[in-house]
């Protein structure tokens, strides 16, 4: 067996792996989906970065080009390790968790920090069709309000 074959069932193996941890329970609500939803879109960033490094390598641009695309990948990474937690800690029914609830906040605060950033121009303009990290704060403000409202009701209640 050659050294490709070996690789190949290891990314393979790796994919199957992955899909089988980021199903979601169906008898839940679609929050559950929008998190797993969320870590696949974060893992295909990574790996439209990662091509993109490659790329750079092949068209031999400089060193400082990669370098800012592997920064990226591992922000990526980060970030949907983070997602990976909120989508666990849902199927597990910890969301209302102090932990839980602070990740979500960072996430998002992370997302607006970067969606100004990519929509800042260097003629001091805003594109919001540059910022497309924005895209993704509302659904996580939406569950922050949500938890924040839960969270009240039992202090309520209890």
């Amino acid at each position: 067996v050659g050294s490709g074959e070996i690789l190949r069932r290891e990314l393979v193996g790796g994919f199957k792996n992955s899909m089988k941890i980021l199903r979601t329970n169906t008898k839940k609500t679609s929050r559950g989906r929008s998190y797993r939803n969320f870590v696949y879109a974060t893992m295909a960033a990574i790996n439209f970065q990662l091509v993109s490094i490659f790329l750079s390598f092949s068209k031999r641009m400089p060193l400082t080009v990669a370098s800012l695309h592997a920064s990226t990948v591992s922000r990526l990474i980060m970030i949907s390790t983070m997602g990976f937690c909120l989508k666990s800690a849902y199927d597990r029914d910890r969301l209302t968790g102090t932990t839980f609830m602070r990740l979500t906040e960072l996430i998002t605060y992370w997302f607006l920090a970067v969606g100004f950033a990519q929509g800042i121009q260097p003629d001091r303009t805003f594109l919001l069709k540059k910022a497309k990290m924005l895209f993704l704060v509302p659904p996580l403000l939406i569950e922050i309000v949500r938890v924040n409202r839960l969270k009240r009701k039992e202090n309520e209640s209890g």
